[in-house]
């Protein structure tokens, strides 16, 4: 009773948003492509043999159309969107005009939990997926996005990724949802009031994190005193002294000014964050086998493209922190295998409570070089 209700509640909002108009990355021009091409005129003086001819190879272009309805919080100008848009563009163009996408931003349908609700109803058909959405409906998705000390780098998280990709695809399938490709969204690194050169140097540190268990026992686990403040508040919270340090990766560093109260920045590579692009199953399904190949083989240049773009913009980034006067401290290995130690056993008794398949899967990431 409870999801029917989700379902006609998050139905209603859909139908509310669509009539105020939300962004669409379907043209009118677009759609009048896709019903008929300038050759048809032509193709109909030509020989009987030579029109059958050519009206099966255009079959795929003139066949009939599938939309898909995307939902995000975020605003169509965000790094991930405009990847993600990436993605969409190319798959029209690739499936010759078949395959359509609606796209709505800025939480236009509802929060990221909400839009989770109505892919999982069939209200939407796709959204980007992680911690606190996905990771509702499928586990899994918690330590593949957010596993602390798994991912060197971004390179690496990928080969991780690749590695457990099969396993994972299963497990989201069972949630009803398919997942199209996985994504890097950047490295949290720690912000601090004074140098964390060690382990030892975050013992008693005020730390700001989010207001989750997971992420309130992980930096417990590494000797912070973690505080569950809201990232809108932190600016000042540092000023107020209220915390003595936070995280992000470094284009949040920037962006959000913290480094202008406080300026020493511990690369320590905590969690290379990674986003994962899922699909109602059903509507999936639905979909004619050569474009549900083309979605999944088009993910894997996009699990590339996120690497390069993100990857990119951190180092573009960081140079700004540099000429900001910033304190950068970069860790040996060996310095950097610390923290990974001390979380190590609370890392897998999480991975452990989510589920024997989960722990499965996260003892195959750690087995990886």
């Amino acid at each position: 009773m409870k999801k029917k209700l989700v379902a006609i509640f998050m139905a209603a909002v859909m139908v509310t948003a669509m009539l105020a108009g939300c962004g669409s990355s379907v043209s009118d021009e677009t759609a009048g492509n896709t019903s008929q091409t300038p050759e048809t005129a032509e193709q109909a003086e030509e020989p009987k043999e030579k029109e059958s001819s050519e009206a099966e190879s255009q079959e795929a272009t003139n066949g009939e159309t599938y939309l898909i309805k995307y939902a995000t919080v975020r605003s169509a100008e965000h790094g991930v969107e405009k990847l993600v848009q990436e993605y969409f563009d190319t798959l029209t163009e690739k499936s010759g005009g078949r395959l359509q996408f609606e796209c709505y931003f800025d939480g236009s349908v509802g929060s990221a939990r909400e839009i989770a609700e109505a892919c999982a109803a069939g209200t939407i058909d796709a959204y980007w997926g992680g911690s606190g959405d996905l990771s509702i409906y499928a586990p899994v998705a918690e330590i593949l996005t957010n596993p602390p000390f798994v991912y060197k780098d971004a390179e690496h998280a990928e080969r991780v990724l690749d590695t457990v990709w099969d396993d994972v695809v299963v497990l989201i399938n069972q949630a009803d949802l398919m997942p199209l490709y996985h994504s890097y969204q950047g490295t949290r690194q720690l912000i601090s009031r004074d140098p964390v050169n060690s382990l030892a140097d975050l013992k008693g540190v005020k730390k700001r994190t989010v207001n989750s268990e997971y992420f309130m026992g992980l930096f417990a686990a590494l000797g912070a005193e973690p505080q569950a403040i809201d990232l809108s508040e932190l600016y000042t919270a540092l000023q107020t002294g209220v915390c003595d340090a936070g995280g992000g990766d470094l284009d949040m560093i920037y962006d959000k000014a913290w480094y202008e109260v406080i300026n020493n920045i511990t690369m320590y590579n905590a969690i290379c964050v990674q986003g994962i692009p899922v699909m109602n199953l059903d509507k999936f399904n639905s979909l004619p086998e050569d474009i549900q190949e083309l979605m999944i083989e088009e993910g894997k240049v996009m699990a590339q493209r996120g690497t390069e773009e993100v990857s990119a913009s951190e180092q573009a980034s960081l140079k700004k922190l540099e000429e900001a006067g910033c304190n950068i401290i970069y860790l040996e290995d060996d310095v950097r295998d610390e923290f990974k130690e001390a979380v190590a056993e609370y890392a897998k008794e999480y991975a452990a409570s989510l589920g024997d398949d989960v722990l499965t899967v996260y003892e195959k990431m750690i087995a990886v070089e």
